[in-house]
């Protein structure tokens, strides 16, 4: 292991004399020369993609786009191309680029900035003062939301629930509209919050927590606890069992539920009330 070790940092162990701080602070500085370079290369880019874009490199090529073009010849992220196209169509931002003051991160933010409408102070403010991440939460507050993204953003919302037979799971996922999805979290936090403490030694990440709120807010509505219910009595989950299976295996085999996934004994038990 120590021989692994002593080849992976051989190239620092080589340079290293007793000044921890001396070499790295080397090494930082060449991190960050390096960085410096590559922010003036970036800034050549988007120059490049100017003046690509202007000669309609995407169209001849037949693709969806210039950032299409430039993530699929670069072999950059969809990210990385959106970005660079971005800044491509602000050439007052190459010169801070090619001086290395800019990276695209923050070149890219200040693009988005100029187009949502902030002033030019602004700008100016976040352009040095700000991090990465605040300077994004700036963008986000100047940028416009009209009546129809606002339409298409509610029109997205979709929820996917699928059985996944061979690991006897039920994913999940889909995305809502703003306040509707600020109208579920806060359902699934309060009733996790009220959930009764757990035995000592016991424990459930956050996740488990609103898995298991969910669950309950669901059971609530079918079994009638659920106000406006009308006190209605509905089966809350069907059990199929294979006698012969179920017999031989003690529960292990033979047993599903009725969309088909398959369960053990600790699920029947839970049915019987005698599990958690």
């Amino acid at each position: 292991m120590v021989g692994i070790l002593e080849h992976m940092f051989r190239g620092v162990l080589e340079g290293f004399d007793g000044d921890w701080e001396g070499v790295t602070s080397g090494l930082v500085d060449e991190l960050v020369s390096i960085e410096a370079e590559i922010r003036g290369r970036r800034a050549r880019q988007a120059e490049i993609i100017d003046q690509l874009r202007e000669l309609g490199i995407d169209e001849g090529e037949g693709d969806r786009g210039i950032e299409d073009w430039v993530s699929k010849k670069l072999d950059v992220s969809v990210q990385t191309a959106h970005r660079l196209a971005v800044v491509s169509r602000h050439p007052w931002l190459w010169e801070e680029m090619t001086s290395g003051g800019w990276g695209l991160d923050r070149a890219s933010h200040l693009a988005k900035l100029v187009q949502a409408g902030a002033s030019a102070e602004v700008v100016e403010e976040a352009a040095s003062g700000f991090s990465l991440g605040r300077l994004w939460g700036l963008v986000e507050e100047h940028r416009r939301v009209g009546p129809v993204a606002e339409a298409a953003s509610h029109d997205s919302r979709f929820l996917v629930v699928e059985p996944c037979r061979n690991t006897q799971m039920v994913k999940v996922w889909g995305q809502f509209y703003g306040t509707d999805g600020e109208l579920v979290l806060k359902a699934l936090n309060a009733r996790a919050d009220g959930f009764p403490p757990l035995a000592e030694g016991e424990g459930c990440s956050r996740g488990q927590l609103l898995a298991d709120a969910l669950t309950s807010l669901c059971a609530d509505s079918l079994t009638g606890t659920a106000e406006g219910s009308g006190g209605r009595a509905v089966t809350v989950a069907e059990v199929f069992i294979d006698g012969h299976l179920a017999a031989a295996s003690q529960g292990e085999a033979g047993v599903a539920v009725a969309c088909g996934l398959r369960v053990g004994p600790e699920t029947l038990t839970e049915i019987l009330c005698d599990g958690k």
